[in-house]
């Protein structure tokens, strides 16, 4: 809609006005969003607070019909009036502010953006009125873009104006009409100028330009360039630091902080002067808790060693835990790597299926029910998964959420393959070694297995994982009862590990050693026992022995039979020496023989002929 319309409706409203009072009719339309057209007039009463304005009328009408958004409103009064307080808080609450010029019958311009056409000025012209005023910027810039119109004016009024200049744009006027016509009469009917802007100080302390720009600019060429922008800058230096004080002049709206006036020397200076330099910053660093951070290498090590990570639900019931017992008549002493809570499971009051009764204070059941249901189409299954234990503290609080990990392997060591006959099953030593791959990705220098009795573990297959003293969980083979009744065929290697325990006892920190540029050099050591001893006792002679040229100990074989006495074992390891600083000799690998020998008989065992 044209403006023109607008006021039309606006001029049509004003004749309906109630105003028996003062006699001063003023009508008003607003344009909605939705292209309606809402009018109004002012309605006087004897009590003068109860009149309404026509603003508000039209206003408070529109929002009645269901309008909340505005695009403009024409306000018509007798000789341009322009609203009042009240008028113009509710029209900033409500939308958009328009300013139209308006004389008693009609509209003559847009304020800032357009004048009408029957105010040009012609040949026929003999009596001229002249306004001169300045209009808020950001009134002007909602009218032009609300209306999309553009103009020169809006252009100049939507980057500030200096509200003074109308003044000297008046007499400017009224100088060039007496040159031109002599005999004009020029008079001054009104000036209303209510809030007017003066010149105010603002304080720039010399150190500031520095602080600011980065470089030193002499306080004479400062001056020269404030001087040169009508700033008229002193300088302070008493009791202080040097200050210089500057007077913006009216015109300068734009000059309101300390930084404003930086950026003025700076751009008459020359932006081209600034010193050049790359910003510097840091970025805040990445710190991860320790216990995420072990999960993830938890992780990434047991991908690399052929494990596949899955996620269960943490919902079992308490038959599977009954399931773990190798009596299969109540639920073991112990479940997995945590002891049977003394005050009861964690109970679900409304389960989402019948099954989901507990949360599990184990991750055996969720893995071995994956396995089983995978073994029915897969010659072997490994898996893995970390994820929450659920351990009860007491009634009426919330549990212990304990991170664990989990893992189990059951079929075939390796897939069928043309060059590969091994058809054995995974055993207890594959998920030894898993576990060892996670120790060792760590850092846990301090591990060893210690031998136990577990109710879910066959005899004699079964290991505690302790770390510096402190067991952290177990490993090893599933009852056969227990396979049996996860309906699992074959061995079933399993381990399970409290992290949240295993991070505690990390007190070492990851460590990269150089790979020495020497040749090294292998030795072979077959080693007798009794039978009674671990493998890991005897390599820890061997590791404590060749400390620090050892850079691998590895048992390649274990032999019983001719040769070797009754009771006795023979372990075979081969040793990787290296220095870093040198090619080792032979008298050096015949020290580290002698250190060998002096090891081993304190552990009743010798070097094999």
């Amino acid at each position: 809609m044209k403006p023109e319309e607008l006021i039309r409706h606006a001029l049509e409203a004003r004749t309906r006005a109630y105003v028996p009072y003062s006699g001063y009719p003023v009508g008003a339309a607003v344009l909605a969003a939705n292209g309606d057209v809402i009018v109004g007039c002012n309605v006087e009463n004897a009590a003068y607070p109860s009149t309404i304005c026509a603003e508000r009328v039209a206003l408070t009408a529109a929002v009645a019909q269901g309008a909340r958004n505005f695009v403009a409103i024409a306000v018509v009064t007798r000789n341009g009036g322009s609203p009042c307080g009240a008028c113009r808080q509710v029209m900033l609450e409500l939308g958009p502010e328009m300013l139209i010029i308006a004389d008693t019958e009609r509209p003559v311009g847009l304020a800032g953006v357009i004048g009408g056409e029957e105010t040009e000025v012609s040949e026929a012209t003999t009596t001229v009125l002249l306004e001169a005023a300045g209009f808020d910027a950001k009134s002007v810039r909602r009218t032009a873009r609300g209306l999309k119109l553009r103009t020169d004016a809006s252009a100049r009024f939507e980057r500030g104006v200096d509200p003074n200049l109308a003044w000297i744009a008046t007499r400017r006027f009224a100088h060039l009409l007496r040159k031109i016509m002599p005999d004009a009469t020029v008079e001054l009917r009104a000036d209303v100028y209510p809030r007017p802007r003066e010149p105010f100080e603002l304080r720039l302390p010399y150190a500031e330009i520095e602080r600011l720009l980065g470089m030193v600019i002499p306080l004479e060429r400062v001056l020269e360039i404030l001087t040169r922008l009508e700033f008229q800058p002193r300088v302070e230096e008493a009791d202080g630091p040097t200050t210089v004080v500057c007077t913006v002049p009216t015109y300068r709206w734009d000059v309101s902080l300390k930084a404003d006036l930086v950026e003025e020397v700076a751009r008459i200076h020359g932006y081209e002067s600034l010193p050049e330099r790359l910003p510097e910053g840091q970025t805040v660093p990445v710190r991860r808790e320790t216990p995420r951070l072990v999960d993830r290498v938890v992780q990434d090590a047991l991908v690399g060693s052929g494990l596949r990570e899955v996620i269960t639900y943490s919902m079992i019931n308490e038959n599977d835990l009954v399931a773990l017992s190798a009596r299969g008549d109540a639920i073991p002493d112990v479940l997995g790597a945590y002891p049977r809570p003394e005050v009861g499971f964690v109970r679900a009051v409304n389960p989402l299926r019948a099954d989901w009764e507990l949360m599990r204070p184990t991750l055996l059941p969720s893995l071995l029910k994956i396995v089983a249901e995978n073994r029915k189409h897969s010659e072997r299954v490994a898996i893995f998964e970390t994820a929450r234990a659920y351990q009860p503290r007491g009634r009426d609080e919330l549990p212990d959420e304990r991170r664990a990990l989990a893992l189990a392997l059951n079929g075939v060591r390796w897939p069928v393959s043309w060059d590969r006959t091994d058809s054995s099953e995974m055993d207890f030593f594959d998920a030894k070694g898993a576990v060892e791959a996670v120790l060792e990705r760590v850092g846990a220098s301090g591990a060893s297995f210690v031998a136990v009795e577990h109710p879910s573990l066959q005899p004699g297959r079964a290991a505690a994982v302790v770390v510096d003293g402190v067991q952290i969980g177990i490993v090893g083979e599933l009852h056969p009862l227990v396979a049996q009744r996860f309906e699992i065929d074959g061995r079933v290697a399993v381990a399970e590990i409290d992290l949240q325990t295993f991070a505690s006892t990390l007190l070492e920190t990851w460590s990269v050693q150089p790979v020495s540029r020497f040749q090294p050099t292998r030795q072979d050591f077959a080693i007798v026992v009794d039978e009674a001893v671990p493998a890991a006792e005897v390599r820890a002679v061997l590791a404590q022995a060749t400390h620090p040229l050892a850079t691998d100990i590895t048992l390649f074989d274990i032999y019983r039979g001719a040769g070797i006495p009754e009771g006795k074992k023979s372990l075979a390891y081969s040793v990787t020496l290296a220095a870093r600083d040198r090619q080792l000799g032979d008298h050096e690998v015949e020290r580290i023989r002698s250190q060998i020998q002096r090891g081993l008989k304190r552990i009743g065992g010798a070097l094999r002929a």
